[in-house]
Formats: C-alpha cells, sequence, structure tokens
C-alpha cells in the first residue's frame, strides 16, 4: 500500500462515518485511467492492498467512530492472473493466497475464463453449450451479455452474514472488454448497474481502472462515460515533457461534486516509482525535469 497515495487522496486506512471533505471512500465511485503507453497499474495494486489491510485491522485498533470493513475485497481482473497480484501482494506484506482461502478475497481471473472461452468457441455444438453453462464469459463473448457476470458478482457482495458490512469490488482493465467486441452501450450499462448497487445501495467502493488507446474512440467514450458516473478520477499520464529517467509520470486526482453547490477539486502531481514506493512532487520540483 502506498501511503503517499491516500495522503494524496485525503483517505485513512481505516473508513470513517463522516461526509465532510474526502476522509472516506464508502460510496465512492472511483476511476482509475492510463494510456496504452504508461502504466497506472500501481494504482490498482494500491487499492487492493488499501482495503485488504483496512480489512485486517481489529475493532479495539478502530476510533469510535468508524464503520466496520468490508466483508470481503473483489477483484475482476481482465489482464493479469492470480499469480501476478500475488507477488506484487507480498512486497506489501500480503498473502493472497490466505487471504481467498479464508474468504476475505474473492478473485475472479476473467483473463483466464475468457480465454477458455474463446477455446471453447471452436468447438462442437455440444460441448460448446455445456461450457457456457460453466463459463459465463461464454454469453459475453458471444452477444456481450454482462448479465450472468453481474449476477455473479452480486452474489459474492451478498452479506450471507448479516452484518451490513460493506463490499470493495475492483475491476481490473474492463476496457478490455471493448477490444474483445462487448458493445460500448452494454459495457457502460454494466458498470453504471455496479455502481448502483456497490456504491448507492450497499455504501461499498468501486474501483474502475481503464488502460486506453487514446486514438481508439470508443475508448475515449467509454471514458468520458465513467468519468460522469464517477465520485473520484485518478488518470496517469506521460510527462509533457518526454521521457526521463527521474520522473514516470504524472498524476491528476479530480474529486467531483462533493456537495450539490461545490466545484470539482483537482491537483496535479508528478511521480517517481520504485519497487515498493512512490514519490509524489508538484509538477516542476523534481530536478530531472527542470
Amino acid at each position: 500500500m502506498f501511503n503517499e497515495v491516500n495522503n494524496l487522496l485525503d483517505v485513512s486506512a481505516v473508513n470513517s462515518n463522516g461526509d465532510d471533505g474526502n476522509g472516506s471512500l464508502d460510496g465512492k465511485h472511483v476511476l482509475l485511467s492510463d494510456f496504452t503507453k504508461d502504466d497506472g497499474a500501481f494504482l490498482v495494486h494500491h487499492f487492493i492492498s488499501h482495503f485488504l489491510k483496512a480489512q485486517q485491522i481489529s475493532p479495539s485498533q478502530q476510533p469510535p467512530s468508524c464503520l466496520p470493513p468490508a466483508i470481503k475485497v473483489i477483484v475482476v481482473s481482465f489482464a493479469q492472473s492470480f499469480n501476478h497480484f500475488h507477488c506484487v501482494a507480498q512486497k506489501f506484506g500480503l498473502n493472497l493466497r490466505q487471504l481467498r482461502e479464508s474468504g476475505s478475497l474473492v478473485f475472479v481471473e476473467a483473463l483466464k475464463e475468457l480465454g477458455d472461452a474463446i477455446v471453447h468457441q471452436g468447438r462442437g455444438r455440444e460441448e460448446a453449450e455445456e461450457e457456457e453453462q460453466e463459463n459465463i464469459f461464454c454469453s459475453v463473448l458471444r452477444d456481450g451479455d454482462m448479465s450472468q457476470l453481474y449476477r455473479r458478482l452480486n452474489f459474492y457482495m451478498e452479506d450471507q452474514e448479516g452484518t451490513n458490512r460493506r463490499p470493495i469490488v475492483i475491476l481490473d482493465n474492463v476496457s478490455v472488454l471493448l477490444t474483445i467486441g462487448v458493445p460500448l452501450l452494454k459495457l457502460v450499462t454494466f458498470c453504471n448497474t455496479l455502481v448502483a448497487s456497490v456504491c448507492r445501495q450497499k455504501g461499498g467502493t468501486l474501483v474502475a481502472h481503464l488502460n486506453l488507446n487514446d486514438e481508439d474512440e470508443q475508448d475515449r467514450m467509454l471514458l468520458k462515460h465513467l468519468i460522469h458516473s464517477c465520485d473520484c478520477h485518478l488518470q496517469v499520464t506521460p510527462l509533457s515533457t518526454g521521457h526521463s529517467n527521474d520522473v514516470h509520470g504524472e498524476l491528476e486526482i479530480t474529486w467531483r461534486r462533493l456537495s450539490p453547490s461545490s466545484l470539482n477539486q483537482s491537483q496535479k502531481r508528478q511521480f517517481k516509482l520504485s519497487d515498493k514506493t512512490v514519490s509524489f512532487f508538484a509538477p516542476g520540483m523534481c530536478q530531472a525535469v527542470l
């Protein structure tokens, strides 16, 4: 977990009841976006570790005003394997295998399931129909039907213990679905339905990551639609001055609609990534880009 990211967002590891300021991500839709040649994946890893560590905080460690942690963290990855996330999480002191076995983490390997669905598309009709009953991504490939994936996520979000704790849903590189032919309208509808269910109804947090081709009109339209529905947008872009070994990019954070009468709040920072940390500084303050 990068504490520097939390400091920029003005959020703590433990969510609070207060609605003033940005101190809580409860009920929020957080949008992460980067472009083909940029790497904003560190933000995805940050939010996974952020929420998993918050989940492990015992009630005695929480301030009196704090709500209970999320009942579980649900990650749907369209771009990387579980092993990739597990290896990165180990650097932050987390064992995703143990967390998945304990039920604290649900990990949907959408990349693998999509690959299996593509393989089975070329098989015989009977075998394909049998596979479709087991692999929900067959219908996603066939006609862009996202309803089964939504029902699966909704099942994971159900609070079987009746504790009224909040779900966390993290979608890694959902823009992959456009690449495999899911219509833009169906994908936007799926995301908006998740926002309504996770954030508005259950008071949880939805984190959606887009890795975009800025020359692709469909990608630009998807970004525009999701910006409209998000509460906080974190956008990673390359340096306007060109490549630098000492500065890896720029991060712009925009909080939207904090109150009906307020304007959007935006700040921009340049950043440098290392193996376990990220350093932020105001634009132009690093000697390497002066």
